[in-house]
């Protein structure tokens, strides 16, 4: 006679698995992202290039500080680096 082997339920399948998988958590510090409320009344991405006189008079900081292509970028070089390839 042959022994069955043991059928475990979704539960424990679901522990088991996040127990043997390692987490990583990527902190993007200073990565400013700011929205503002356009003409037409949607919101949009605060960026230097479309919005530097907004930034200059209304809020008074500086027009650099607000690169959300620069966030974009290091998220891209996140999701293709050999890390996340991996699994």
């Amino acid at each position: 006679l042959e022994i069955a082997p043991s059928v475990q339920s979704t539960d424990q399948q679901r522990k088991s698995s996040q127990a043997s998988k390692q987490k990583i958590i990527i902190l993007l510090d200073q990565a400013r992202l700011e929205t503002v409320k356009n003409r037409k009344g949607l919101f949009e991405l605060l960026n230097c290039d479309d919005h530097r006189d907004l930034c200059k008079k209304k809020l008074k900081r500086d027009p650099k500080e607000f690169r959300p292509d620069i966030a974009h970028q290091e998220l891209l070089a996140l999701i293709d680096s050999p890390l996340n390839k991996s699994g």
